[in-house]
């Protein structure tokens, strides 16, 4: 089902390390049968880009940026690249609700997660962090990968961060997901991996697909 009042903004490098166009731009079509619009948030590059056809058709904006604009901010982990790519696109963001994707990794199906974003409109809703080792019932993680809410939660969440990384008002080593979540007003609540279709996550240089996760983390059903 489209949601019109719902925007994707998928955020981050354009490319694979092959130079192919990430996973994330071909899965737009998909993504446009949840969203009404998408926006593509990456960084100056001289490698293939989206045409204006393709962008036209799906109704996606295409912005870019200079990652050399914010190389003196606190950077552990590229924070500083993912915090700025998400906020430019979601500055651009004018619907009710805006859901943060990567564009190195895909979702097949956004319909819980966006059933859940209404059911609890005051938190962030993130899909669950299966990277964190000894998780159990601490619902105080969040995942940075996929992440969504009223728009201006989450646009306050990364102008907050976007602040904090540029006085560097940010422990050493802190991961970005530590940092989103402080800088998030109100709770959170997590969608199962299960729940999000044929998926493509990326954890690390590891490539997780929906077949892999049911068969080594899942929780089934």
């Amino acid at each position: 089902m489209k949601n019109n009042d719902v925007t994707l903004v998928l955020q981050g490098p354009l490319h694979t390390r092959s130079g192919a166009l990430c996973r994330g731009i071909y899965n737009i079509p998909t993504y446009k049968k949840f969203v009404g619009s998408s926006i593509i948030s990456t960084w100056k590059n001289d490698g293939d880009k989206p045409t204006k056809q393709f962008l036209k058709a799906n109704n996606t904006t295409y912005i870019v940026d200079e990652e050399d604009k914010y190389s003196n901010m606190y950077n552990w982990m590229n924070i500083n690249f993912q915090i700025v790519s998400s906020l430019n696109g979601i500055k651009e963001v004018t619907t009710k609700y805006v859901i943060k994707a990567r564009c190195d990794e895909s979702y097949g199906d956004l319909s819980i997660f966006i059933e859940t974003m209404r059911a609890n409109p005051e938190k962030l809703i993130t899909q669950k962090p299966n990277y964190r080792d000894g998780l159990g019932q601490n619902y105080s993680w969040i995942s940075d990968h996929l992440m969504g809410g009223l728009t201006v939660k989450v646009r306050d969440m990364f102008e907050r961060a976007y602040s904090r990384c540029y006085t560097h008002d940010v422990p050493h080593e802190y991961a970005p997901e530590f940092l989103l979540k402080e800088c998030f007003d109100g709770e959170n609540e997590w969608v199962r991996m299960e729940d999000l279709g044929d998926f493509v996550f990326k954890m690390g240089t590891e490539r997780i697909t929906r077949g892999m996760f049911i068969e080594t983390r899942g929780e089934g059903t």
